[in-house]
């Protein structure tokens, strides 16, 4: 399965793709004068982790400059888990050669595949040098090495520069007075990773809107409130957790970063949010180190944190689990959580008129989170599904579990108001198994 332009790569899981890439950089990038020191620092440290989990070497000698860097770089990473790891490292090395997997050695691509490219490029490369009375301008650029089947040189990095892979986080707390819009900035903001690409699909197909706009992230949440999407939390490329709200308008296409008023919640990823009469309800989540179990609402028209006091114990500190709001209730299921050191496949539900009237008054919550004691054959324990509200039901899409990805073709249903799962068997062109995915009704 291939997509389309910079989207040609194969699809490969992990760690077969880290595996891969790893390869890749210990051959062509982690040694390379020409790549930026703190981006192979951050390669060096972030295939350790993968590899062995966190830091257990012994301290470098105060004479071993080198060793030192590569030791603080690799402490700095801290409880990363080794998928995580194994994730970031991909992402941080397609930043820096967006095409690795056409590295011949790497077998991904078919020499003819490679060879045809190749010769497509030189052709354009012709064209963009000819001057205009019809002689050659300019000596054409050859094509890259990489391209070529018997060549072993890395695919080149664009303009001969590398794109540092390290973005700042923007606490929100440190917000401008006012929303300022972000589609202004530069193409590739000075020390930042490339901006976030979004398209939209319409009748026909995928539509590509302007690259500028909110800072690249991932493991971040998303909802649409009105004409909005909001967008909160994750990672940055270089790995840091993002403490800001970045708002898209769906109706011009711009990004903004408004001023968030209100006591800022933990910064976190793996959380979920939902939407649910003009608030954004978040849950959960993992952090440096642990995971959370709060609840923090943004009301998206003042664009203020509230933490109201819930009575009751919440579900357990998870990450990676599913929610979604069916039956004027926030409904959150599955996930995985350091602490209990298993995936989850609980559900609890939180009455949602009550949270919100008391975000509006300030007072303290009615109710507080419950746990459904369900009923029929209960889908296995998984982390990184979606939830979806489809009437009265909830449909949980995906996921992985202990044993690997759950099937597609077996989808589940939870039946709110008899509290009860069930099996929903698909047929026609069933997509391949997943987890990380997003999903919407």
């Amino acid at each position: 399965m291939r997509g389309s332009g910079a989207s040609d790569a194969p699809v490969l899981g992990f760690p077969e793709k880290f595996d891969l890439a790893l390869r890749y950089g210990e051959e062509l990038v982690h040694g390379n004068d020409a790549i930026d020191v703190s981006d192979r620092l951050l390669l060096d440290a972030l295939a350790k982790q993968a590899q062995h989990g966190a830091c257990n070497a012994p301290r470098p000698s105060l004479f071993d400059a080198e060793g030192r860097a590569r030791y603080s770089a690799w402490c700095q990473l801290g409880n990363t888990s080794k998928m995580e790891a194994m994730f970031m490292y991909t992402r941080a090395l397609e930043e820096l050669a967006p095409e690795w997997w056409r590295w011949p050695p790497l077998e991904l691509v078919p020499p003819a595949t490679n060879e045809a490219r190749a010769d497509g490029e030189c052709g354009e490369a012709g064209a963009d040098t000819a001057a205009p009375n019809g002689t050659a301008g300019a000596e054409a650029v050859p094509p890259a090495a990489a391209n070529h089947p018997n060549s072993t040189e890395p695919p080149p990095v664009p303009n001969g520069a590398v794109t540092p892979t390290a973005h700042p986080a923007h606490p929100a707390h440190v917000a401008p007075p006012s929303a300022t819009p972000l589609a202004s900035e530069p193409e590739h903001p000075p020390g930042g990773a490339p901006p976030s690409a979004l398209r939209r699909l319409t009748v026909g197909g995928w539509t590509r809107l302007a690259e500028q706009g909110a800072p690249a992230r991932y493991r971040h949440a998303c909802v649409v409130v009105g004409a909005r999407l909001l967008v909160y939390g994750g990672r940055a490329n270089s790995g840091r957790l993002a403490a800001s709200i970045c708002v898209l308008d769906l109706l011009s296409g711009v990004w903004s970063e408004p001023t968030i008023g209100g006591a800022a919640p933990e910064q976190r990823w793996g959380h979920t949010m939902c939407a649910y009469r003009g608030l954004a309800i978040v849950f959960g989540g993992h952090r440096g180190r642990g995971s959370l179990c709060d609840t923090p609402v943004l009301d998206t028209q003042s664009m203020a944190w509230a933490s109201p006091s819930l009575p009751g114990p919440p579900p357990p500190p998870r990450g990676t689990h599913a929610a979604a709001v069916c039956a004027d209730r926030l409904w959150v299921m599955g996930g995985d959580s350091p602490a209990a050191g298993a995936l989850q496949m609980d559900v609890w539900s939180l009455p949602l008129r009550g949270l919100a009237e008391a975000c509006s008054t300030r007072a303290d919550a009615a109710r507080g989170w419950e746990v459904a004691d369900t009923s029929g054959g209960v889908p296995p324990p998984c982390r990184d599904g979606t939830a979806c509200a489809c009437g009265p039901r909830v449909l949980l899409i995906g996921g992985a579990g202990p044993s690997g990805y759950a099937p597609m073709a077996s989808l589940w249903l939870l039946h709110v108001e008899e509290l009860s799962w069930s099996a929903v068997h698909t047929s026609g062109s069933v997509p391949r198994p997943r987890a990380g995915h997003c999903s919407a009704t």
